[in-house]
């Protein structure tokens, strides 16, 4: 697409950094188990590592690693200094994470338009 006489920006957000829940889902396991980290935004996916480390108890960073699918039961690393672009959901492998517990989703509603979203575990 040609822009003439001004600037034309894809997919980059331009507001200001906000919290947001990941949910970590692991990948290998035979149970099903995630936990949720809050983090910015932006954070790339070192800062996701290390908050999934803090969230743990983990002291390795080897322990904690954030994967993509390439193919049926393949998995590669995300690079650390990718950035969340929007994902709310990421795969790991590594040390053992909690079985999750119920969760309930609420949202709340404003003049017709969703607001703000919450996940309760029970």
């Amino acid at each position: 697409e040609e822009v003439v006489g001004g600037l034309s920006l894809m997919g980059l957000d331009l507001r200001p950094p906000k919290e947001i829940d990941v949910r970590i889902v692991h990948k290998t396991s035979e149970k099903p188990q995630a936990i949720v980290v809050r983090v910015m935004d932006n954070a790339t996916v070192l800062e996701v590592r290390k908050a999934v480390m803090a969230k743990l108890g983990e002291s390795m960073l080897s322990n904690c690693k954030i994967v993509k699918s390439i193919g049926k039961g393949s998995f590669t690393s995300m690079p650390d200094g990718e950035r969340l672009g929007g994902k709310s959901e990421l795969g790991f492998l590594g040390r053992s994470l909690p079985e999750p517990k119920a969760v309930i989703t609420v949202r709340f509603t404003s003049g017709g338009r969703p607001s703000d979203i919450f996940d309760l575990e029970l």
